[in-house]
């Protein structure tokens, strides 16, 4: 008798190994499904995030190296106007002394050829 009951309940315990495992492997499924769409969602929305926190850096950044390069141009601009406005400066008044003395030389008057 146990002869023949081994193989009914080998045949009915596999019968029940094979529902559970494919009532696991359903359940492990949706729930994976569930977890990647879960993990998905919430890389997309971290991902976005980031990219938002990353422009508004970058824009702060780009906005501030743009200040500052602004600011030293136009500090440089105006350090060589001064100084080109000096230079020009000291070329017109030796230039206009170098005009009074040739003048002045080559006046007619005998005061002015003996101060040259």
């Amino acid at each position: 008798m146990s002869r023949a009951l081994l193989p009914v309940m080998n045949a009915a315990y596999a019968v029940k190994t094979r529902a559970l495992l494919q009532v696991m492997n359903a359940t492990d499924t949706s729930m994976s499904r569930a977890l990647l769409q879960v993990m998905n969602t919430v890389y997309t929305i971290m991902t976005r995030a980031l990219l938002q926190v990353m422009n508004t850096v970058y824009t702060v950044k780009t906005r501030a190296l743009l200040q500052v390069m602004n600011t030293v141009f136009t500090v440089m601009t105006c350090t060589l106007l001064h100084i080109m406005n000096a230079a020009y400066t000291v070329k017109t008044r030796a230039l206009l002394q170098i005009i009074h003395c040739y003048d002045s030389c080559t006046s007619t008057s005998h005061e002015h050829r003996i101060h040259c």
